[in-house]
């Protein structure tokens, strides 16, 4: 884990607004890239990618408490792209 991905959970766990941002920046490109490999439609991939965030943001218990939270992203990412096909 990176150091500022350990940052951004002690903010997300003290509840702060700007961990919801730092979630985002963090993880955006990652995310978009390899949606972007699998369905090769920018829009549909930018879509994948922002219900996954919404799922992040529904479920933040869950990726709190897990060990890899990048990882935990990406196979929700996965979930969606699955769903889309």
């Amino acid at each position: 884990m990176l150091v500022n991905e350990q940052i951004w959970l002690q903010e997300l766990g003290k509840g702060e607004d700007n961990a919801y941002r730092e979630l985002f920046r963090l993880f955006y490109a990652r995310l978009g890239n390899l949606a972007f490999h699998f369905v090769e439609e920018r829009a549909v991939a930018e879509d994948i990618v922002q219900d996954t965030f919404l799922m992040a943001c529904a479920k933040i218990d869950l990726l709190l408490q897990h060990p890899n939270p990048g990882g935990w992203l990406v196979a929700a990412m996965k979930k969606n792209i699955y769903n889309y096909w």
